[in-house]
């Protein structure tokens, strides 16, 4: 039977075990975080150690004490390089542990338990081995030979490195880690404090290895740091692959404004290495703005562009910062993360552009102002071209000479359709340059529809087209410029008359509502060749033909719908489209009426 204390040893050396299979199942299952590895190995070397000494005590005898405390070494060995491993490989740190590394860590562990278990031969490990019983229960007394005392140095040795790895994560930790890194070291520390205390004889126990009792705090520590701190959630790597990976730099600041965690971007561009960056305050990393985050409060979204000198054509380096506050799981101001994009080559490239659009603006006035001029010097010879065709045309018809006139008449038509041409240039250069102005008055578009009428007959008859007129509106209040609205309708129904032979066009001025106010619709509708889609979404462009084929059959331009929208916009209105290949074209021109609604004068008598 077991003695009162030696079963209370026993059963929390059990708990210790089990705590530690608990750990040990769930790194494994999350071996793909970091540390994952490291902590399984030590809770492996925990549970066996732990185990190994229950049975130990259990055993009621030398030969079974000695042969179980053989078995605790394969923990005992295992542990210290478990934790540097853990140490290591928990902030997948720069330097890697390679396979030559954990070779040469596993040399020694390998020959200290072949020197366990074949002590008797030299004991080097035991000296003497003894029962004692003056604790109430048999206990194995030991006498440590050269190789223990050198095994325990290399392991203290070990606990140290790995001891600094976690304290250096808990100084300077990345932000919201600090308490998994804390966790880390009160696990590793709590067993290397026992195993001084026990090597010593300084516990209060001197004959009872306090070690893996320290264990279970470390297993308890463990369990914790899993559940509640997520110790190895994937979540942290993953970020972490982010960081890397971002093209941004990214700087992670404390609540103290010091640096605690950056990108390879980051440490580029501040052109120095993470060791020398980290624990510097955010003002000392832009010397040239020292004040950059003093005023930062820490809850705010904050997005600034800043300027430093550097290696580049116009002597400076332009960056976009974006700051943006961190915080821990209960929702606490824990530090703020700032990223910086460097904007330089855009800022040149809007440099540039603007430059560039500058150049066009330039070039544009200075075309409007070529087309300006040259439709000038084109006028006068045209105009007396045209004039003296027209006295010639006058002589020959008096005077009998009539086998001439086709000729002249061909002069003349040629002469007019350059005269328009030229026209069209001189408008579009004058809208380009803003120089067109508007005359508005009242307008009566019953009068205007049938002086159009009268004006497009010889047109119409020249591809034996039919026009039709539907416009009983009354007296309208449409004020507008009469010239500018007959232009537009004229290039509207010139435009029907081309495209249409041995058909019938129509003209319907309406009224409607749209937007909120009255708009005067003026539809001209043909049965002529019509569109497809994509042809009408080029309609509207300067000198642009929908089709060659049509341009060589038809003639035109391709100024003449161009400049019936711009001057549309001019006088408040749009010009839209709606056309079928093969059955017609529907060409709608909006035109805003007076907000007030005040009606015109029954007989306005406006110019045409």
């Amino acid at each position: 039977m077991f003695t009162p204390p030696q079963t209370a040893y026993i059963t929390a050396l059990g708990a210790v075990t089990l705590i530690s299979v608990v750990v040990m199942t769930v790194a494994a299952q999350r071996r793909s975080a970091p540390g994952a590895g490291g902590l399984l190995a030590l809770m492996t070397a925990v549970a066996v150690w732990a185990l190994g000494y229950a049975l130990e005590l259990a055993s009621p005898t030398l030969p079974d004490k000695i042969f179980w405390s053989q078995v605790e070494y394969f923990g005992i060995v295992l542990a210290p390089s478990a934790a540097v491993v853990l140490g290591v490989t928990y902030r997948e740190r720069d330097y890697r542990l390679t396979r030559r590394t954990l070779t040469a860590m596993s040399l020694e562990p390998l020959g200290i338990l072949a020197l366990v278990w074949t002590n008797p031969l030299h004991h080097l490990i035991w000296t003497q081995l003894t029962l004692d019983n003056s604790s109430g229960f048999l206990q194995v007394r030991h006498s440590y030979g050269t190789a223990f005392w050198i095994h325990t140095a290399y392991s203290y040795m070990l606990v140290l490195i790995a001891g600094g790895l976690m304290v250096h994560d808990v100084i300077r930790p990345p932000v919201g880690r600090r308490p998994q890194a804390a966790a880390l070291l009160i696990s590793a520390g709590a067993p290397s404090v026992a195993s001084v205390l026990y090597v010593t004889r300084s516990s209060p126990w001197p004959d009872l290895d306090i070690s893996p009792f320290a264990f279970a705090l470390t297993g308890l520590t463990m369990a914790w740091a899993v559940s509640r701190l997520g110790l190895l959630d994937l979540v942290p790597v993953a970020r972490a692959k982010v960081l890397e990976s971002i093209g941004d730099s990214v700087l992670v600041f404390d609540m103290q404004s010091r640096l605690v965690e950056l990108n390879p971007a980051a440490q580029h561009l501040l052109g120095a290495p993470r060791s020398a960056l980290l624990g510097r305050r955010a003002g000392d990393l832009f010397p040239h703005r020292t004040q950059l985050l003093a005023g930062y409060d820490g809850v705010s979204v904050v997005q600034m562009e800043l300027d430093r000198p550097a290696t580049t054509d116009d002597g400076r380096q332009y960056l976009d910062l974006r700051i943006t506050p961190l915080h821990d799981r209960q929702n606490h101001p824990s530090g703020y993360l700032a990223m910086i994009r460097d904007i330089t080559e855009r800022k040149r490239a809007e440099v540039e552009l603007r430059a560039a659009k500058e150049a066009a603006e330039a070039a544009n006035r200075a075309k409007s102002v070529f087309l300006a001029n040259m439709s000038h010097e084109l006028r006068t010879p045209l105009n007396a071209i045209i004039g003296y065709t027209d006295l010639l045309h006058e002589d020959a018809t008096a005077q009998g000479y009539t086998d001439i006139l086709p000729d002249l008449h061909k002069i003349r038509l040629s002469g007019r359709q350059l005269s328009e041409l030229v026209n069209d240039l001189l408008e579009l250069a004058r809208m380009e340059a803003g120089t067109l102005s508007l005359y508005p008055e009242p307008l009566n578009i019953g009068q205007l529809l049938t002086w159009m009428e009268e004006k497009f007959a010889p047109r119409l008859a020249q591809h034996n087209n039919r026009l039709q007129i539907h416009a009983d509106l009354g007296n309208i209040p449409l004020v507008a410029d009469p010239n500018r609205v007959r232009q537009v309708l004229g290039y509207l129904l010139d435009n029907a008359c081309k495209f249409t032979e041995n058909g019938l066009i129509t003209i319907t001025a309406t009224c409607a509502v749209a937007g909120g106010r009255d708009w005067l619709q003026i539809a001209v509708c043909d049965s002529g060749i019509g569109m497809t889609r994509e042809q009408q979404a080029t309609l509207f462009a300067d000198f642009h033909q929908i089709d060659p084929s049509t341009t060589r059959r038809y003639g035109g331009s391709g100024l003449g719908l161009a400049l019936s929208r711009r001057l549309a916009h001019l006088l408040g209105g749009d010009i839209t489209v709606e056309s079928r290949p093969a059955v017609g074209s529907t060409f709608i021109l909006h035109l805003p009426l007076p907000l007030t609604g005040a009606a015109t004068p029954a007989d306005t008598g406006a110019a045409l």
